[in-house]
């Protein structure tokens, strides 16, 4: 399950819209609660959550209890990431906000987080091999 996919199905509106009409902190809401119903689905599901959902309390709680994986890059490795990115969509960080973003975020992903994948250089078959053996 994507947020975003989540986010605009709960609210009928984008990750965008929301931050532009309500305010990036509503956003933040949005999302949490995005993650908080998804969590809540009764089928197990790999759900990859907004940034901002696991730094609102009601999203973290949520989060207990489950497999948390934290893909971690180091800013540099996102900030290139999206800078090489075909699309630009423009409710992601702006590439000089990353290292901000990466600073205030990190503690709280390694707490909440059963499982840190340092995905810098590493293939996507390399992840899932990370994680399947984390889960084997």
């Amino acid at each position: 399950m994507d947020n975003d996919a989540v986010l605009k199905a709960r609210t009928g509106q984008s990750a965008r819209e929301i931050a532009s009409a309500e305010g990036v902190d509503a956003l933040h809401r949005h999302e949490a609660d995005a993650l908080v119903g998804a969590l809540a689905e009764p089928v197990p599901a790999v759900i990859a959550a907004a940034a901002a959902a696991p730094m609102e309390a009601d999203g973290a709680a949520a989060m207990h209890g489950s497999f948390v994986v934290y893909l971690r890059a180091a800013p540099e490795v996102l900030a290139g990431r999206l800078a090489g990115a075909p699309v630009r969509d423009d409710h992601r960080p702006a590439v000089g906000s990353i290292a901000r973003q990466f600073d205030a975020r990190d503690a709280r992903y390694r707490e909440l987080a059963s499982l840190v994948v340092d995905t810098t250089g590493l293939a996507p078959d390399e992840i899932v091999a990370e994680i399947s053996a984390a889960l084997a």
